[in-house]
């Protein structure tokens, strides 16, 4: 690399009002020609209205189409001997990308001097600005913004190849009218392949750069843009850029009495000089930031005596290790030490996402100590973390059961199985052995509340209400009340009742698990009115009542994500798209789906779900790339095949009649009859199977091996 040309350029970027505020400008000739576009028609199609951005070589303008009168963006790159290639790396990486956090590309022009890039217009105030103004947030919004990052940099970290950012900052992040959070200026994001061009100089930002990008080869790396994430949190948090401190960064909470050690110790670890020693993905990352409470000084110093967290309300390792070899020997005192480090070690795995290695060490325990219930149960946690639900059941049946005959008699192991059963949707069966565990050990509130919530879900409102009756008062069921109050008025279909109780539950209730059945609850009821108005010409947004309900949910629980409040969501923005033919509700309801995938909750519907609403959208090759992702998971599933069927009669009844081709939906229809041949699901083919006997009765289909 010649010298004076060095690789990289470090642009300060210090945010609030008052602090040093520096940035890369534009040559004084290209600042003239940026004023004197405003007002003109370009492209012959877009007039320039301001100017609402600039960068290195860039200027980015809102513009009118002049006969849609719809505002766009669009960024003028000056050429300056970079030419079309080079300037394209940016709209080649985000037109091939699907997220309600992007901005899409709609158009791309050039001329002798400047490529055009014509984008989504994202109405709203950048994040940086907004930091000007405030000053510092508090904790609840900065995790909030925390976890929407973790989730459009972990869509775009799991592209394949992965896309790399590379400079996230307040800067580029636009608070829209909901508030939530849009990623802009992906001028030096990177796919991390192999091979490829040498780049050449690109601008870092000083505090927000993490130290191995000063380096060729640390910029492709997903890390970095961990410790940008980081960096971010800890500006919102404190109104300074996390680079300008002389002697080291000061904690955040020393900075801003609204932040928590947990949330200072979570942005530390992202910022970690090392990047071994950060979270090594978004993932683990928005776990933490959804287990804050797991990070604070006081767990630290309790972790040695913290259990897996499989049961509610269950004994610590430690204590319950005490129990069993309190008085033994010297040697048996040793092997209570390492069983109890091994099941520390993984429970710290399982806490990280790493369930693996949670298992492993489990594993060593239960060789270690056979005769022990917690290591067991920590695996069969693992499995309930990761949604693996039959896997579960299995191993509790087939191995903790035959292996400890005893432990059929201890609550712990009645919760769990009532925990999977409830998961699982199977409301008797979770009834059953939350009773149990109840009854074992009557003592532990969270026993009695999911007993009786698992009651009223099954529909038993007597037996809740009696259940709840012989409940000590004071025994951990404040709110349960008001939310048997609200099912006893659901039932009686006294909407207003059951919306007050279910809201008063949320509010009265300390307990988030009652508070996240309660805002279900809530959000049925709104479902409800939604489905029972129907047609009916109403105007009520019953379903953006549902949509709003599950959002605070999903904002104020904690030990999120959860599935069910994501899964109500995402069928609730599809449903509100169909009404009002929402492009942005359809997106989010995609989004949310491909959420539940990433985050491991792997079911083969949720794949259908979006295929579904690509397909509304009339996307056709992307509900063909998600089916196509469906089968090759899911190969045995007719519900795919079934759905390709249907997408290919949609797409060749698109098409003039000389120019159909009916070979693909024959190969489909095939392989999903095949497929669900023999099984429950084998009558929901025969609407499908008119459609194609009428078509063979056209000629269209041929069976004759043509």
């Amino acid at each position: 690399m010649p010298s004076g040309f060095p690789w990289f350029s470090v642009t300060e970027d210090y945010g609030p009002a008052g602090r040093h505020n520096c940035r890369a400008e534009l040559p004084d000739s290209y600042d003239g020609r940026k004023q004197a576009l405003i007002g003109k028609i370009i492209l012959g199609r877009y007039r320039i209205i301001r100017v609402i951005g600039r960068g290195g070589m860039s200027c980015v303008y809102l513009a009118e189409h002049v006969s849609l009168h719809n505002l766009w963006a669009i960024k003028a790159a000056k050429k300056d001997g970079r030419g079309t290639v080079a300037l394209l790396a940016e709209p080649n990486l985000l037109k091939k990308l699907s997220h309600f956090a992007l901005p899409r590309i709609v158009d791309i022009c050039e001329d002798r001097e400047y490529l055009y890039i014509v984008m989504d217009y994202i109405e709203g105030q950048s994040l940086g600005q907004l930091l000007e103004q405030r000053g510092r947030f508090g904790e609840q919004q900065i995790v909030q913004w925390g976890r929407e990052l973790c989730d459009v940099i972990g869509y775009l970290h799991h592209q394949h190849p992965a896309i790399i950012y590379r400079d996230l900052k307040p800067g580029n992040l636009i608070v829209d009218r909901n508030g939530r959070l849009r990623l802009i200026d992906f001028g030096i994001a990177i796919e991390n392949r192999e091979g490829g061009p040498a780049e050449k100089n690109i601008y870092l930002t000083k505090g927000f750069a993490a130290p191995e990008q000063y380096r060729p080869e640390g910029q492709k790396d997903i890390r970095i843009d961990i410790y940008a994430l980081g960096a971010t949190l800890y500006a919102l948090g404190s109104g300074m850029n996390p680079g300008t401190a002389a002697y080291g960064r000061p904690p955040l909470y020393e900075l801003n009495r609204d932040i928590s050690d947990g949330l200072d110790m979570i942005i530390r670890i992202c910022m970690d000089p090392n990047p071994k020693n950060r979270f090594q993905n978004t993932d683990q990352l928005l776990y933490a930031l959804n287990h804050m409470n797991r990070y604070n000084a006081e767990y630290r110093r309790a972790r040695q005596r913290y259990q897996i967290g499989i049961l509610a309300g269950g004994a610590g390792i430690l204590v319950s290790l005490s129990l069993i070899f309190g008085g033994i020997a010297v040697r048996g005192q040793e092997r209570y030490r390492a069983y109890a480090r091994l099941v520390s070690a993984g429970t710290e795995a399982a806490l990280q996402g790493e369930y693996e290695e949670a298992r492993q060490q489990f594993e060593q325990a239960v060789r270690l100590q056979p005769e022990s219930l917690d290591a067991y149960l920590g695996t069969a946690k693992t499995y309930m973390s990761q949604y693996q639900y039959g896997e579960c059941l299995d191993y509790m049946n087939h191995t903790v059961l035959e292996a400890l005959p005893e432990a059929a008699s201890d609550g712990r192991v009645s919760y769990l199985l009532g925990q999977v059963y409830d998961e699982m949707g199977e409301l008797d069966q979770a009834a059953y052995f939350y009773g149990m565990a109840a009854g074992k050990q009557p003592e532990e509130p969270d026993y009695m509340r999911d007993y009786i919530c698992a009651l009223l879900e099954a529909g038993e409102l007597q037996e809740a209400e009696e259940q709840l009756a012989g409940w000590e008062a004071g025994a951990g069921n404040e709110g349960m009340k008001r939310y048997l109050d609200a099912w006893a008025a659901k039932v009686a279909g006294d909407f207003r009742e059951a919306e007050e109780a279910a809201a008063e539950c949320i509010q009265e209730s300390g307990d988030d698990t009652l508070k996240k059945q309660a805002f279900l609850l809530l959000a049925g009821l709104y479902k409800e009115r939604a489905q029972a108005e129907a047609g009916t010409g109403s105007t009520a947004d019953w379903y953006g009542k549902e949509i709003q309900v599950l959002s605070r949910a999903d904002r104020e629980l904690s030990g999120g994500p959860y599935v069910e409040i994501l899964e109500a969501k995402g069928e609730a923005l599809y449903q509100r798209g169909r009404q009002n033919q929402s492009e942005e509700d359809f997106n989010q309801a995609a989004d949310t789906f491909r959420q539940l995938i990433e985050f491991g909750y792997t079911r083969s519907y949720l794949y259908r779900n979006i295929a579904i609403i690509y397909q509304v959208q009339r996307k056709w090759e992307q509900a063909e790339a998600v089916l196509k992702e469906m089968e090759e998971r899911y190969p045995d599933d007719w519900s795919a095949w079934h759905q390709q069927t249907l997408l290919y009669l949609e797409m060749e009844a698109e098409k003039p009649e000389d120019q159909r081709d009916y070979g693909r939906v024959k190969e489909s229809y095939e392989k999903a009859l095949a497929l669900s041949k023999g099984t429950a699901d084998a009558q929901k083919m025969e609407p499908l199977t008119r459609q194609i006997e009428e078509l063979t009765k056209k000629g269209w289909i041929s069976w004759d091996g043509s």
